[in-house]
């Protein structure tokens, strides 16, 4: 790989759009820009990302919003051992595409369009509740059940946390999962930082 030159540059290693008839297709040459947007008050990371197309894409796959986006990129660095490393990659754990925006005509042939993606646990979060009851446990082992239960959020992705001093009783009348999490964690106090409510 060559050294940055400039500041923001990346590579695409992979870039596929996967139908939801299962069809899957490399976009990597229609590719033209990507955001992402993350927020520390936010559950979910979420973006955009900008296609050229030249072959009416959005409609002959067609792409309609519940398209599944397998993304890797990596920033270009001299030695290859550790670029793996910081790669943005969501080939193993998809995107999801839920809106389709902002169409401009290039010329006659051309469309440029943007696709707004999502994480899957964001998508699951708002069709599931969480309705039952938790008591006597350390709030991140509750956190930990909700994220990891099959039957709520069932994300695979890496769980930091740090350790609470409360064993609370938590009851989630029929709630959306993050809506739980978030009403859980505004009670938490730190078990190694003198009880600190941040």
């Amino acid at each position: 790989m060559a050294n940055l030159q400039y500041a923001g540059e990346y590579l695409i290693e992979v870039c596929e759009i996967y139908s939801t008839s299962g069809l899957a297709l490399d976009v990597t040459d229609l590719f033209a820009s990507v955001n992402f947007y993350e927020d520390i008050m936010k559950n979910s990371l979420t973006g955009e990302i900008t296609f050229v197309d030249t072959n009416n894409l959005l409609t002959n796959l067609p792409i309609i919003g519940q398209e599944k986006l397998k993304l890797k990129l990596v920033t270009p660095n001299e030695g290859d051992n550790d670029a793996r490393d910081v790669a943005i990659n969501f080939t193993e754990t998809p995107l999801y595409i839920y809106k389709v925006d902002a169409m401009t005509g290039v010329n006659e042939n051309t469309i440029a369009y943007s696709l707004s993606f999502t994480t899957p646990e964001a998508i699951r979060g708002n069709r599931i509740r969480v309705s039952q009851s938790f008591a006597g446990e350390p709030t991140e082992d509750v956190i930990k059940k909700v994220l990891r239960d099959e039957e709520l959020l069932n994300s695979k992705k890496e769980f930091y946390y740090e350790l609470t001093a409360n064993n609370y009783k938590f009851v989630a009348p029929n709630m959306r999962p993050f809506e739980f999490i978030n009403a859980v964690s505004r009670r938490c106090l730190s078990r190694d930082y003198n009880f600190a409510p941040t």
